[in-house]
């Protein structure tokens, strides 16, 4: 093309000379957009992956916390019940203790008094004794709900 003779002609070649260049990136433009589609969707895939991950990580952590927190409570579970047997029969003991000494005391002044033949002035009234049973049965009562409670409580 030869050169513009006029000033419209000149305007009118830098007119088609920008359609041009135009025309050029619109016709980029479809590559352009088939580009970024291709990268936005290796994104998204990356994405999910990444919280398929994040998402198995999270229930492996939440499966092994719940597992060591159950092995703890069981562990402890089972300390309170050894404890409480452990209790148990110290206060049976104690009690088989308290009850042979009174029963040898007992003994010892009954044979005593057998010896020097005052049997029955030693020997406690009968509502003493009723008493004393009355007491006993209260005491291993409430021991026996103490324990029974501490079971369902514990166990």
């Amino acid at each position: 093309m030869s050169e513009p003779r006029t000033t419209r002609e000149a305007l009118i070649a830098q007119m088609l000379g920008d359609l041009d260049g135009l025309l050029t990136r619109v016709e980029q433009l479809p590559k352009a957009i088939a580009e970024a589609e291709t990268r936005l969707a290796s994104a998204s895939r990356v994405l999910n992956d990444a919280s398929d991950k994040y998402r198995i990580a999270v229930t492996v952590f939440t499966e092994e916390a719940k597992r060591t927190l159950t092995e703890y409570l069981e562990q402890k579970a089972s300390q309170v019940g050894t404890l409480t047997v452990e209790e148990r029969r110290a206060v049976i003991e104690d009690a088989v203790r308290y009850a042979y000494r009174i029963h040898a005391s007992r003994s010892v002044a009954q044979h005593k008094s057998d010896r020097d033949g005052s049997a029955s002035a030693d020997r406690l009234p009968a509502h003493c004794r009723l008493l004393e049973h009355g007491v006993t049965a209260v005491l291993a009562s409430v021991l026996t709900a103490a324990l029974v409670l501490v079971v369902v409580v514990f166990g």
